[in-house]
């Protein structure tokens, strides 16, 4: 069963490769992580359709990059309180643990990943608003693993 990080930080797998999924309505912002946890690298953004192709697609990326364990954006109020998104990722990562049960799912807190990366692709001058928009939320997915993996490096070895 998915748990938050913070909650359950012992659970951390070290050395691991991590698939992070910035899940929303239309598109999954993809990021992975290399196995030593110390590069993260924004992959793909997926245009969801129904479960069955989103499936198809998540089980290729898991495949052919030998993901140990799965980092979901959870989208917590400014306040800290989870809202009604919550309960659609929470929604969404039951469907990805019936499929692949010998993968842990972790949450991970991604309140202003999204602002972060809007400010940062509005200075990039050198790609169309088009291809901005499509790399966005494989950015946030960077942005959200990222600061997860900072928060492990500090948690243990601060």
């Amino acid at each position: 069963m998915a748990y938050h990080l913070k909650h359950k930080p012992e659970k951390w797998i070290s050395p691991a490769r991590i698939l992070c999924i910035d899940h929303g309505t239309k598109t999954l912002g993809l990021a992975i992580c290399d196995s030593n946890q110390a590069i993260v690298t924004p992959m793909e953004t997926i245009h969801r359709k129904k479960w069955k192709h989103d499936k198809e697609i998540l089980q290729n990326i898991i495949t052919q990059n030998d993901i140990d364990a799965i980092v979901v954006g959870y989208p917590l109020n400014m306040d800290g309180s989870a809202g009604g998104r919550c309960q659609s990722v929470k929604d969404f990562v039951m469907l990805m643990e019936e499929t692949w049960g010998n993968i842990p799912f972790v949450f991970w807190d991604e309140r202003l990943s999204t602002t972060y990366v809007d400010k940062f692709l509005d200075n990039d001058r050198t790609k169309t608003r088009e291809k901005r928009k499509e790399f966005k939320d494989a950015l946030a997915a960077q942005i959200i693993l990222e600061d997860a993996l900072s928060w492990v490096q500090n948690h243990f070895f601060s």
